[in-house]
């Protein structure tokens, strides 16, 4: 499960470079919890994502990483709740602190949207497009803003699909992650036939695997 205190913790940091902004912070936090508990208090109102105030969603979190809950895309204008703004804020500051792989990034999809259903971040292998492959459907809201702020290198675009993501399929599962990949799945024949039930897969395909199954 993400830790979205240390999480809020690496992206203050990462803000503010050597200041080492966020362990003065704490430090404060420790001294003031010796008279009070003020650091259990700032910790569950400004820094738990979950639990922070409106306030800090829009005053705090909202001015680092700069985005408001009200947004406007190709003529139609937004405005979030603080859940729907808790969402967009958790993946604002796993996207200052990714480590750009892909296993890290649907680790953290998959606790992001574990009430929901499931969504993978897939390399098409194009140098270009990351595909976000999503089995639930989504909020207006999330189709409009997620293919600009979903985590990916820079100068590589994104793209949404939906589709049922099926398990019957051989993959890797290790890391919780599909892949495209050009592997035969069954048997085959010398000229390449499939035999009984078994089938190609091939890159335009999404292999599936989630823990091993």
């Amino acid at each position: 499960m993400t830790d979205y205190t240390q999480l809020a913790l690496d992206s203050i940091q990462r803000q503010f470079g050597y200041t080492n902004i966020s362990a003065l912070m704490m430090e404060k936090a420790k001294i003031y919890d010796t008279y009070a508990d003020v650091s259990a208090i700032f910790g569950q109102e400004i820094m738990n994502f979950d639990t922070c105030i409106p306030e800090a969603l829009d005053y705090f979190w909202g001015l680092l990483f700069k985005i408001t809950r009200n947004f406007t895309i190709d003529g139609v204008s937004y405005h979030l709740t603080d859940d729907q703004f808790r969402e967009v804020i958790k993946i604002r500051a796993f996207g200052t602190t990714w480590d750009g792989t892909i296993s890290t990034i649907n680790l953290f999809l998959k606790n992001l949207f574990k009430d929901r259903g499931r969504v993978y971040m897939v390399d098409a292998l194009n140098m270009s497009t990351l595909i976000f492959a999503f089995d639930f459907e989504l909020a207006d809201w999330e189709r409009a803003l997620f293919p600009q702020i979903l985590p990916r290198p820079a100068g590589v675009g994104s793209e949404i699909e939906f589709q049922k993501i099926e398990q019957k399929y051989f993959g890797f599962g290790s890391y919780n992650q599909i892949v495209p990949s050009p592997i035969t799945v069954g048997f085959g024949t010398y000229e390449g036939d499939p035999m009984g039930e078994g089938r190609f897969a091939t890159y335009n395909d999404i292999i599936g695997g989630i823990n091993g199954e």
